[in-house]
Order: C-alpha cells, then structure tokens, then sequence
C-alpha cells in the first residue's frame, strides 16, 4: 500500500492558483474513479475554488476533435468541442481548472504544442502508471469492449512483439511520459503510481494537487468500471465475432455493447470459481523484463512521480500466472449466466428508453436487424443458450415495437 501523505507532501503537491491541471489517464489505471469523483463534487468544487471542466464525467469530445480522431466506434466526432472547452477554461480566471479524458494520453507532439499554446503557461500534466501484469489483461478486455474481435493470447503476443504497438504508445511508462515532458517540460509533469490495494490513494493525491480538503472527492459505490472475468470477455468477443459477420454498423456495436451488455456484465455478482484475466505463464518472463526496463527509463525523465515506482518492479516467478491454454475459448466455459445477463441489459434499455437499442433498420442495405441473427451465426459454445435467450429478447422487444424474425 503507498505510505499516506503527510502535510510535507501535501504542501509540495499543491499547484498554484490558476494551474490547468490536464489529467490524460491513461486507460485502466484508475481514471473512471477520478472523473467519477470531480463530477460528482461539482456542487463543493466553486466555493472551494476548483473547477472541473466540461460538462459529463470527462471532457472526451474535446480530446477527440483536438487529436482529429474519428472518435470512439460508433461515436462521432463533434467539431468545435476543443475551442468550446478552451472557451470555458479561460472563463474560469484564477480558480484551479481539472480536464480529464484519457483519449489525451494518443497526442502526438504538434496536438500537446497546440493544446500547450491554447491553455497556457500554468498547464500541468498528470497522468497514472499501473503495474504491468495488472494492465495488460484489462486493457485486453477494453479493446473488446471498444469492438475488438483479436483474441488474449494473440493480442498479447503482438503487444510484446512490438514497440510501436499502439498499446505502448497510449500506456509505456517512459514513451507517453517523455512525449509530454518534452513538450511541457519535466517539471510540469506529474506521475501517478497507482495502487491496487487502495483505490482511495489516486483520488487522495488528486485532493492535494488541486488543494481540496480530504474527503471531498468519493470514491463511486457502484463497480460500473470493474474488469471482465475471462468468460465475459469471451462472450463480448464472440458479439463482436458475431456482429462482424453480419455487417453491423459500428453505431450499432456501440448501443448493443456499451449501452447495453456491458451493463449487464458488470451489474451482475461475480462467480468467485470463474477465471479471471492474467498473465498467460509463457509470457511472463517477457512481461518482467519490460516491465523492469520501463521502470528505469521513468526514473531517469526527471519528472515528479508520487507513490513506490519500485512497486511496479515484476519477478517472473512472483506473478500470478496461468498457462496461456486456459484463455483459450475451448478451454473456457462461456457460462450460460453471462450470456443471459449480456441479453436481459438489452431488453432492459429497450424497456426504459422506449425503442431497441438499434440503429440498424430491418431491410438497410449493409445493415442487420438484431432478430436475425441466429444461433448458427454464434460460435459453438453459445448456441446452446442462444435460443433461451433470444426468446427473452423476442418478449421484450415485442414490447417496443421490435419485431421477431421466424425465418
């Protein structure tokens, strides 16, 4: 556990009146606990004199127009956020200003000058470092969420294989660090390292950086943002598998699996017998060894790192692992529950907003209707609970307006 932070430490973290405190994750290393905490504090953040920009828990449209990116599958890009945001930014005067969206950490060094150009001299960089063998499995599982179909072991392998793999660009603890430093310089870059037994620690230094007395930001109750076990992310990858096939749009994929059997996942109790993601025990020797030389070029960047980085040193022979054949989708049990907890979310969100939770119309040329797809469109080990759980679907999607397809 990261030793507490004493008034010392509290004093020396302190920014300045008026510092534009830019958050960029990255991904999985605690930012969904952040976000969530600053906007659910907005009604004590003016008197206290911080304010947390944007309007949502997090400021993702202005991140993607800024980098010009096509935006999150399914979601599209919504021009003019990035000018709106830096509108509001100036608007806030003296106060500390928050910005958080991990979508920042993919800047490349043109879009940081320009984003350093835009909120000014006081910007201050704060990004999260988490130990690998705890990241790599729930990044895996987010490239699923976000409509990968690549499977664990395969995805990990390409990872390991590759320093320009897009997971070092978004997560390397010395690559993304020296892009922004380089930019902003060291001494405006702050590196966080996360701790998995207190999920209250991020949210502690986060207090000290923008001076709020402690406890005004709350960790969440819920675990909306908790990891897949193997067995759901082999179900969400089999949608994907599934959803491919059959030409979905990827607004589509976005409403069927984000908004709708992502909730039914991580709503659901987890079996305490299910597998959960790790490191395959093939890899792990690989997964030290980088992890080890990641440590070291940290240290030497000569930015403010806050917490153990020695913490994120890996032994091979301490990691939990497990062998590589244990993720494979014949080695796993696609458990009939997560399938139909994924089914009932769905019909649920149907329910509550009054329509399908479908872009797609029945008949659209590139387009496929949800009641036609079949069981044997699905692979093998979900056939079996396909048809109970299309008939819940059939049910409640008759009750708005869906209709079933008996072909």
């Amino acid at each position: 556990m990261a030793a507490p932070l004493d008034e010392s430490t509290s004093d020396s973290l302190l920014l300045p009146e008026g510092a534009r405190l830019l958050h960029i994750g990255p991904h999985k290393t605690g930012t969904t606990a952040v976000q969530q905490a600053f906007d659910r504090a907005r009604p004590d953040l003016k008197r206290l004199g911080v304010h947390y920009a944007g309007r949502t828990t997090q400021t993702y449209d202005a991140a993607v127009d800024l980098l010009g990116n096509p935006g999150r599958l399914g979601v599209p890009r919504r021009r003019g956020a990035w000018d709106e945001l830096v509108d509001e930014v100036r608007a806030a005067g003296d106060r500390r200003v928050v910005i958080s969206s991990e979508t920042f950490s993919g800047a490349k060094d043109d879009t940081i000058s320009r984003l350093r150009d835009d909120l000014g001299d006081r910007l201050h960089v704060v990004r999260a470092v988490r130990r690998l063998d705890k990241l790599l499995p729930s990044q895996w599982q987010q490239t699923v969420v976000n409509g990968s179909r690549t499977p664990y072991v395969r995805w990990l392998r390409d990872v390991l294989a590759s320093e320009d793999h897009r997971f070092w660009r978004r997560q390397s603890y010395r690559a993304l660090t020296e892009r922004w430093a380089r930019v902003v310089g060291p001494e405006s870059v702050t590196v966080i390292v996360v701790d998995d037994n207190d999920h209250r620690h991020i949210l502690d230094v986060f207090e000290r950086l923008t001076g709020l007395p402690a406890g005004t930001l709350e960790l969440s109750p819920t675990v909306d943002n908790r990891s897949l076990t193997a067995n759901e992310a082999a179900v969400a990858r089999n949608f994907n598998v599934a959803l491919k096939r059959n030409r979905w749009s990827a607004r589509t994929q976005f409403r069927l699996m984000r908004l709708g059997a992502l909730r039914g996942f991580k709503g659901r109790p987890t079996d305490p017998d299910d597998v959960r993601l790790a490191i395959p025990s093939e890899f792990a020797q690989a997964v030290a060894e980088v992890s080890n030389r990641e440590v070291d070029a940290l240290a030497s960047l000569g930015v403010r790192v806050v917490g153990d980085l020695e913490s994120l040193r890996l032994d091979a022979g301490a990691m939990r692992t497990v062998p590589a054949s244990t993720f494979t989708e014949s080695g796993l049990t696609l458990a009939p529950e997560a399938v139909a907890d994924a089914v009932v979310a769905l019909v649920e969100r149907a329910l509550a907003t009054g329509k399908a939770p479908l872009v797609a119309k029945v008949g659209d040329p590139g387009e496929t209707h949800l009641a036609s797809i079949r069981g044997r469109d699905l692979p093998p080990a979900l056939v079996s609970t396909w048809d109970l759980n299309r008939e819940v679907a059939r049910r409640g999607l008759s009750r708005v307006g869906g209709k079933e397809d008996d072909r």
